[in-house]
C-alpha cells in the first residue's frame, strides 16, 4: 500500500485553541510505553516524503520520536515509544522525559547514533530538525520524515494534522483509535465554532520572545484559530509570514 506524504497541531484564546488540538481529547487507559499486540498480517506501508521514500513492513514496536508534535500523536495513539530527545520536552509530555524506561536518544537536532543503535528501534520519526540525519537513521530503522510547510497551510493544516494521525494511526495498527480521535477533533471544533459564530469580539493572536512582541494573522502558522475555529481576526493587514509581523506595545 503506498500513503502519500505524511504530515501532522493552552487565556481566551489559548483554551480555545486547545480545544481543537489532540490534547483536549480522550487518552486511552494504556501506558503510552506499553507495546501493542502483534498482527498476524502486516501489509506493507511505502511513504513518500522530500527526503526520499520509507518502507514499512512490520507493525512497529519500539518506535523513537525526535519531534514533539509527532509525540504528542504517539501519546494519543498509546504508541509504544521507547525513546526520544529529552532536551526539550513540551510539559503535558514529561511523563516521557521522566520515565526511566523511555531512553534519552539525544538532542532535537543531534540525535546519539551510538544510543540508537542499541536501542534497536523498528520506527523513528523526524521533523527538519533532524533532516541533515536521514541517511544515518535510515540505517538503524524506517525512519519517517515530516515536514508541514506552515507558510502554505492557511486553511488546512487541521486537515493536515488529521491526514497525519490518520496515517500513523494506519502504520501502528490503531487505525480504529486514529478514528475516534479525528471524530473527537471535530466534535470539539464544532462546540468551539458554536461558542464563536455571532461572537463581537475579535482577536490578536500575539507572542512576546525577550521583550519583542510579533503578531500571526490569518495566514500565519496560527491561522486555524481564525479559519477553522471561527475567531474573528482584530487585524487583516498582518504579514503573512513564517515567523509572523514584529509589532510594538502600541500596536
Amino acid at each position: 500500500m503506498s500513503i502519500g506524504k505524511a504530515k501532522t497541531i493552552r487565556g481566551a484564546l489559548l483554551a480555545v485553541a486547545v480545544a481543537a488540538g489532540l490534547q483536549g481529547c480522550d487518552k486511552p487507559s494504556a501506558q503510552a510505553s506499553a507495546p501493542v499486540a502483534a498482527h498476524t498480517h502486516y501489509e506493507p506501508i511505502k511513504i513518500e516524503h522530500p527526503l526520499g521514500s520509507t518502507m514499512i513492513t512490520q507493525l512497529p514496536q519500539r518506535v523513537v520520536a525526535f519531534d514533539m508534535s509527532e509525540l504528542d500523536t504517539l501519546d494519543q495513539l498509546d504508541a509504544p515509544v521507547v525513546g526520544i530527545a529529552k532536551d526539550y520536552v513540551a510539559s503535558f509530555l514529561t511523563q516521557y522525559r521522566d520515565n526511566p524506561n523511555i531512553m534519552d536518544v539525544g538532542s532535537t537536532i543531534q540525535p546519539n547514533l551510538e544510543r540508537l543503535h542499541a536501542l534497536k528501534p523498528d520506527l523513528i520519526l523526524i521533523s527538519p530538525l533532524q533532516a541533515q540525519s536521514y541517511a544515518e537513521l535510515s540505517q538503524i530503522a524506517p525512519t519517517l520524515y515530516d515536514d508541514v510547510d506552515l507558510t502554505n497551510q492557511h486553511g488546512n493544516l487541521f486537515a493536515t494534522a488529521k491526514d497525519h494521525l490518520m496515517t500513523l494511526g494506519r502504520i501502528l495498527g490503531k487505525e480504529a483509535l486514529a478514528r475516534q480521535k479525528v471524530a473527537q477533533m471535530d466534535a470539539k471544533v464544532e462546540q468551539t465554532r458554536r461558542v464563536t459564530d455571532g461572537r463581537p469580539e475579535k482577536a490578536l493572536i500575539v507572542l512576546h520572545n525577550n521583550g519583542a512582541f510579533t503578531s500571526y494573522g490569518v495566514k500565519s502558522r496560527y491561522g486555524f484559530i481564525f479559519d477553522t475555529l471561527g475567531v474573528k481576526p482584530a487585524s487583516t493587514d498582518i504579514e503573512a509570514g513564517l515567523h509572523g509581523q514584529p509589532i510594538s506595545n502600541e500596536f
